[in-house]
């Protein structure tokens, strides 16, 4: 609180024409307001406003597009998403070709390969239940999923 520089008593910043207890001009002199950034730490550069990611969204596309990954890389598991397309194409690429090779049967409309597609989006419904009924799905910042 600032004081008069003629009496010394204490005076609101509002009283700065004349002080109320000794009625002298200007009792504020030449004072100023402190200025608040030298008292208030900065706040950090990198720090961003983020939208809480969606959990109806992110259980969309888990259960149509799952099986590419596409659900994780929505909530930023990036390497999540990465393997879980790697591991598609390497189950209904690779071990559908091998099959479509050595049972004559499965090459008939390329069965061999919508087999295989149709086991991993059965293993895909199987995940995205049991992630359905988890409260604590968290994004790649911690947030928790609106």
């Amino acid at each position: 609180m600032p004081k008069c520089i003629h009496c010394g008593k204490d005076i609101t910043s509002f009283d700065y024409d004349i002080c109320p207890h000794c009625g002298q001009k200007n009792p504020l002199g030449t004072y100023r307001t402190k200025d608040i950034t030298t008292f208030v730490e900065p706040i950090e550069q990198d720090a961003k406003l983020r939208k809480s990611k969606s959990r109806l969204f992110f259980l969309f596309l888990g259960y149509s597009l799952g099986i590419f990954g596409l659900h994780w890389f929505y909530l930023g598991y990036k390497l999540r998403g990465f393997l879980n397309l790697f591991i598609t194409a390497l189950v209904v690429a690779g071990i559908g070709s091998v099959l479509y090779f050595l049972v004559p049967v499965l090459a008939n409309y390329a069965m061999a390969y919508w087999l295989l597609a149709i086991l991993l989006f059965l293993i895909n419904l199987f995940v995205m239940l049991s992630l359905t009924r988890s409260d604590d799905l968290l994004d790649r910042h911690g947030e928790r999923l609106r």
